[in-house]
């Protein structure tokens, strides 16, 4: 599991925003990202397979990414 949480927009506080991964021992799962407006919320998710992303990653996503996979590491 890999959790990145933060402001999408400078006119929202509160972290409210984040991007979760979750991976099974193989590499294989999804991102979920939730982004939270001050008049909307967007959530959008991709596929990884075999730790590779279905798209190119925002920062968010790549740090929640790496948290996941570094995680597996550790077990």
């Amino acid at each position: 599991i890999g959790l990145v949480k933060y402001n999408a927009f400078e006119d929202i506080g509160g972290m409210q925003s984040y991007s979760l991964c979750l991976l099974t021992r193989e590499k294989n799962g999804v991102i979920m990202t939730n982004l939270v407006g001050r008049n909307s919320t967007r959530g959008y998710a991709l596929e990884v397979i075999e730790g590779n992303p279905s798209r190119k990653l925002s920062e968010e996503e790549q740090r929640a990414l790496d948290t996941a996979v570094g995680s597996i590491a550790a077990v």
